[in-house]
């Protein structure tokens, strides 16, 4: 289809063209790489007819690719390397976007609140554009020129979001750019979209795009009454006084109220408390989690929280950055005020890593207090610390080399350990790539054989006793088979002995504690000393055996849905996620 061009209308960056009422983005290309790649130019649907939004994310996307094809070797370039990378940081985005922690998610009432704000606010801005629609037309083969109506094309696109919302056909095209889109504008907060309601948010932007469009269509028509109800629906202002992070759904705490008096140590005992009785925290974990938040009061002391203001989260973020680790465990620094700790010098400070969790954690307690009607601003939200290093780099897997030294010794055997579980573990963590806790929380009942193949079933516990397994998230609900190797190392004799001993778990003299909450801890400690031991350099632990399994398979190219399965992690397309069962143990084993 063609346009003709638009009259008056502010004009567009060479890098976005408008068709049919969507964005697009385009690359042209150079003719020496287009010879290479077999096109002229790179083109992505935003799938947004929204100018804003179109450029906002093109912006996002145009550096990279002109990066890319500036520093690419004339040999390196097609265009199988170029669209899909494009579509992975997309993606990647919105993994990274899901997997944050301290995640407080949004009511599906406040979803569409939220969104039928947006909707009035975007009626408004077209109604004041004075932008003069375009004639759209289309050239049939015949030469024959066909000119449609301006509320017949809105109506059909229109009609064609509603069909994909409701189906979720090519859901892959939008599900993550509407996150995206929604987080960037401000609809949103980031803690506010989890694995859990991510694809009921961005269904539910795609159906208000499709009412926008008719809503457009039936003014083009010059009808104004259909717009009506949607100014007349109860909605929540756009845009948010982001500025203050006030969450318009409640109304601002009563001055008068007890609420505004309310200290610090006191918002986080009461928050500490309706988290576990909301159980989004395990007991377990409860003191990780008060050990975050408390960093606060030891910097700032027990003042109200109301008064807590952006320049003290600063001050908070600043301090956090000079404190060493463990400084509560470590005898040397007991005792000692941060004043004081701040005078000493210290070798290693807390990682960026480290201080981010504290300000998610501290962020996320903000938050819940505004949603409670106990506060009106979030003066901890994004003030993360930049991070050099990628993700990747963060973690070190084992080498081949490291691998031999380690487990292909003489020493290497069940008989040289002084708890069977230091021996077992690390070697299943070797050929399954499965978690520490997972493997050292396994039952006897958990490894059986599926159609010939054994395997290990990691499942969360149905009961309730204090002896309850935990999964770190719902993709580690799997099966994964038992590797050849182990059942020749005597796995299976292993586990009838202690079947015949009657015992409840493969490894019964692992336990837990209130220091201790976790099965794998002394299992971790005893592997890293023994990677010591064996001379091994780098940031090495027992987590290194689950990268270098994730490596073993990257290099081979081999990151796909099997794999993405037995490792526990999320599928990467929405279809996967959404439709269909678990793959078999018997492809899973192949």
């Amino acid at each position: 289809m063609a346009k003709s061009p638009t009259r008056n209308a502010p004009k567009l960056p060479s890098y976005l063209y408008k068709k049919r009422g969507v964005f697009y983005y385009r690359f042209r290309i150079s003719k020496f790489f287009s010879k290479k790649i077999g096109a002229g130019e790179i083109r992505v649907s935003l799938r947004t007819g929204f100018k804003r939004e179109a450029i906002a994310m093109a912006k996002k996307i145009h550096p990279t690719v002109s990066l890319r094809l500036q520093t690419a070797s004339s040999l390196e370039v097609s265009q199988a390397i170029l669209l899909p990378e494009l579509r992975q940081q997309v993606r990647q985005l919105v993994d990274d976007l899901l997997a944050e922690p301290y995640k407080s998610p949004i009511s599906e009432r406040d979803i569409r609140l939220r969104l039928n704000g947006f909707l009035k606010h975007e009626m408004d801005s077209d109604a004041q554009s004075d932008t003069i629609p375009p004639e759209i037309s289309a050239i049939h083969p015949d030469g024959r020129i066909e000119y449609f109506q301006q509320d017949e094309m809105l109506d059909r696109y229109a009609r064609e979001i509603a069909h994909g919302a409701n189906t979720l056909e090519n859901s892959a095209e939008w599900h993550d750019l509407n996150l995206l889109e929604l987080v960037q504008r401000e609809v949103f907060d980031r803690e506010e979209i989890t694995s859990h309601n991510a694809l009921s948010i961005a269904r539910s932007y795609e159906r208000m795009k499709a009412t926008f469009f008719r809503i457009k269509a039936a003014r083009s028509r010059g009808d104004f009454a259909y717009e009506t109800p949607f100014y007349a629906s109860e909605a929540i202002e756009y845009p948010r006084q982001k500025h203050l992070d006030i969450c318009l759904t409640a109304k601002l705490p009563d001055p008068s109220s007890q609420a505004n008096d309310l200290l610090l140590s006191e918002l986080i005992s009461r928050y500490c408390t309706t988290q576990l009785a909301d159980k989004v925290w395990e007991e377990h974990t409860l003191t990780d989690h008060r050990g975050r938040l408390e960093n606060i009061l030891d910097i700032l002391h027990d003042k109200p929280a109301k008064m807590v203001s952006r320049d003290d989260m600063r001050k908070v973020r600043e301090v956090l950055m000079k404190l060493p680790p463990s400084r509560k465990k470590l005898k040397r620094f007991q005792g000692k005020s941060i004043e004081e700790l701040l005078k000493i010098p210290h070798k290693k400070t807390l990682s960026p890593t480290t201080v981010n969790i504290i300000i998610d954690a501290i962020s996320s307690m903000f938050s819940w207090a505004i949603r409670e009607q106990l506060l009106s601003a979030n003066p901890a939200v994004g003030l993360k610390v930049r991070e050099e290093k990628l993700d990747i780099e963060k973690k070190e897997p084992f080498t081949k080399e490291d691998i031999e030294r380690i487990f292909f010794s003489s020493d290497y055997k069940e008989t040289s350990f002084s708890n069977p579980a230091y021996f077992w573990v690390p070697l299943i963590g070797l050929y399954s790539g499965m978690r520490l806790e997972e493997i050292c929380q396994l039952r006897c009942k958990d490894v059986y054989p599926v159609e010939g193949i054994w395997i290990f079933d990691i499942n969360p516990a149905t009961d309730t006793d204090a002896d309850s397994k935990k999964l770190k998230t719902k993709n580690a609900i799997r099966q994964v088979p038992v590797h050849p190797n182990l059942i020749e190392a005597g796995l299976l004799k292993y586990l009838e002995k202690i079947k015949k001993s009657k015992q409840i778990r493969l490894f019964p003299e692992l336990k837990i504690t209130e220091k201790s909450p976790k099965y794998g801890k002394q299992v971790g400690k005893n592997f890293s000393a023994l990677v010591k031991r064996k001379g091994i350099v780098g940031k090495k632990s027992f987590h290194s055996l689950r990268h270098s399994f994730a490596q073993f398979f990257k290099e081979r190219g081999l990151h796909n849905t099997t794999f993405r399965q037995i490792f526990g992690h999320q599928q990467t397309e929405l279809a996967s996620r959404t439709y269909g069962t678990t793959l078999p143990i018997k492809k899973c084993y192949e």
